[in-house]
């Protein structure tokens, strides 16, 4: 998220055509020499023999980092940007990532690039950048991943482990997934119902900004509006959090939600004798966190509308803020985005168009205008007698429910809303929302 509050987050790639067997992805790290990580995949069998490996995050704006595509020795040119067809009977692809140098206090997380620390050195390898998916391919896949050299070899830490050196790559269902190889300083904790693995850039700050008592807040309260379904094993059940430092000079915070990891972005401010206000950097966490425990409680379901998948998000993670910090700079974030006063031009879904036709304003808008309506909703409901809690018990009918240009709100969620606060419902769906 930006400090402008608009969220880079991802928009899910779905493709056509479907995949036999589970492909097989490998990443070879000698962190003695770890300016060039080595990767490759054996392609699974299939009908057919035209296949196409897509870099999912350049979709979404961000900057490959693959180079040099080969099946066995022979180069495979790109058809596109972040696109490469493989000739016909490839079995194993190969190519090379080159990590970007990185320092800390100088890494924007909603670029999702991989990246090379040093001192403790450490890679933060992301799919988004660098591990290109087979397109048609809506299975999960695993990855090996081996480490060689340096201070501790063979140290890497992900959320969804799959065996031994093997880590889980969702389904491109899914939001994209992240991992950290080498020296760096790690925890893991239980947090409600889940594991969480935490990496830091710089542990003294991250402890003395607080920042890991905030997100195990956030988490708790969220795991409590969105529980992981009784269907999700206990192993599915780990998070990876990565902190990634960031000085106030850069004008920006990032974050970026995967599957299971997210990267966020705290206020750095180097050694200063005052702590800076993490209300942006919590505010950011939330919502990433929101996304992939909606994620969890819709499984494998269509992919929600753009503009209630985010409108959601920046609501709860303006809602969760309210839970962990009452500081003068976390009630100025929250009038920003909730503002009751604030004119309707065009509904959400209106706004989703124009934001589909490069409209950066109605993107904003999106934000705000959905984090207002749904905080008017929450408002109605938790006036209502009974109903303490507000929206919260109603959102896993939410987000497993089915949306549609004729429904863009699940039937189920909006017949609950018209038994709780009456016409209250439709009104404010027509004014915000729209037709």
């Amino acid at each position: 998220m930006t400090t402008s509050g608009a969220a880079i987050l991802f928009s899910l790639l779905l493709c056509s055509s479907a995949v036999a067997s589970a492909a097989l992805y490998r990443a070879d790290v000698d962190m003695s020499h770890p300016q060039l990580v080595r990767m490759s995949l054996v392609v699974p069998k299939a009908a057919s023999d035209s296949r196409t490996l897509v870099l999912r995050g350049v979709a979404w704006g961000l900057e490959p980092q693959v180079e040099g595509v080969r099946c066995g020795k022979q180069p495979v040119e790109s058809i596109d940007r972040g696109t490469w067809r493989l000739p016909a009977g490839c079995k194993r692809v190969t190519w090379a990532v080159r990590p970007n140098l990185a320092s800390i206090g100088s890494v924007d997380a909603s670029r999702q690039a991989t990246l090379l620390f040093e001192d403790p050195r450490w890679v933060l390898l992301s799919e988004a950048t660098s591990i290109p998916r087979l397109e048609g391919d809506e299975s999960s896949s695993s990855i090996a991943i081996y480490a060689r050299g340096g201070g501790e070899p063979g140290r890497v830490v992900g959320a969804s482990q799959a065996g031994e050196n093997s880590w889980l790559l969702p389904s491109t269902r899914s939001g994209p997934e992240y991992f950290v190889v080498g020296d760096a300083p790690t925890r893991e904790r239980s947090v409600g119902p889940f594991r969480v693995r935490y990496v830091y850039d710089d542990l003294a700050r991250v402890e003395q900004l607080g920042l890991e008592r905030m997100h195990e807040a956030v988490l708790s309260y969220l795991a409590t509006v969105l529980p992981p379904p009784a269907s999700v094993p206990h192993s599915r059940r780990t998070l990876m959090v990565v902190w990634l430092g960031r000085d106030d000079a850069s004008g920006q915070f990032g974050g970026a939600a995967g599957s299971r990891s997210f990267l966020a972005n705290y206020r750095y401010a180097g050694q200063a004798q005052q702590p800076p206000d993490q209300s942006l950097t919590l505010m950011t966490m939330a919502h990433e966190q929101f996304h992939q425990l909606a994620g969890l409680v819709r499984g494998s379901r269509p992919a929600l509308p753009l503009w209630l998948n985010e409108s959601l998000a920046s609501y709860y993670g303006l809602k969760a803020l309210d839970r962990v910090s009452s500081t003068a700079a976390a009630r100025e974030l929250r009038g920003q985005f909730i503002s009751p006063s604030r004119p309707v031009h065009a509904g959400l879904i209106e706004l989703d168009r124009q934001r589909a036709l490069g409209d950066g304003k109605a993107y904003r808008s999106i934000y705000e205008q959905g984090a207002t309506f749904w905080a008017q909703l929450d408002g109605a409901v938790s006036a209502s007698p009974g109903e303490p809690r507000g929206l919260d018990p109603l959102m896993p009918i939410l987000l497993r429910g089915a949306t549609s240009k004729a429904e863009p709100l699940p039937r189920e969620f909006v017949d609950d809303l018209r038994a709780i606060i009456g016409p209250r419902a439709d009104a404010l769906i027509s004014e915000y929302v729209g037709e």
